[in-house]
């Protein structure tokens, strides 16, 4: 398993194929549509339209859309198969305004292996869950295990701190409302840590 590396915006190279295909499925009634497409052997294309009546604010981090890849597992369920990177620096944070129906463009990687499945790109915005198509492709197993040497990081093994395992996937999967579960994990081990403090100079004045 790798983390999830994009860029935008590129609003160039939106073909015609892709605005036809937004125009039929522009009925829907989620703000955000995905269309992935297959660009070349090693990159898949992700177009983002926006389908509001107003400009949307996306959270970007070093100019990254919160999106990851998932695949089907052996028994057809869909899992990650990339992971959100994080950084430590507020200002790696920003926003950046799509227009009404204005398409925009993220490349991502496309892994190859032996194990042939379908693929799908999962984004988060504002705590809300977007999916795009599903493609073929071929991946390796093993992009399905999280790398041990991730909770060693600091800023991984932060959320092992504050909600164990169970909070560190809903962060690096972007799961729906993560950044609410955050905040409430952090409380308790907050209050847990002043409870032991005020514990130990209770007992140390005995």
């Amino acid at each position: 398993m790798e983390r999830n590396y994009n860029k935008i915006p590129f609003k160039d190279s939106i073909t015609k194929d892709v605005k036809e295909q937004f125009k039929k499925i522009n009925n829907s009634k989620k703000e955000i549509l995905l269309i992935a497409k297959k660009l070349n052997d090693s990159l898949f294309s992700i177009f983002l339209y926006n389908n509001t009546k107003d400009s949307l604010n996306i959270e970007l981090q070093n100019r990254s859309l919160f999106l990851i890849q998932e695949a089907k597992n052996k028994n057809g369920e869909w899992e990650p198969i990339e992971y959100q990177s994080l950084a430590a620096c507020a200002n790696s944070y920003h926003y950046y305004k799509i227009k009404s129906k204005e398409i925009i463009r993220t490349d991502s990687k496309s892994y190859k292996g032996d194990f042939q499945t379908k693929i799908r790109f999962k984004l988060n915005h504002n705590d809300k869950i977007f999916y795009s198509n599903s493609l073929p492709s071929g991946i390796n197993e093993n992009q399905f295990v999280i790398p041990k040497n991730l909770t060693k990081d600091r800023l991984y093994g932060q959320y092992l701190d504050y909600g164990g395992k169970k909070l560190l996937k809903k962060v690096i999967f972007i799961e729906k409302n993560y950044n609410k579960e955050i905040g409430i994990q952090y409380q308790k081990w907050k209050k847990e840590i002043e409870r032991k403090r005020a514990e130990y100079y209770k007992n140390k004045k005995k």
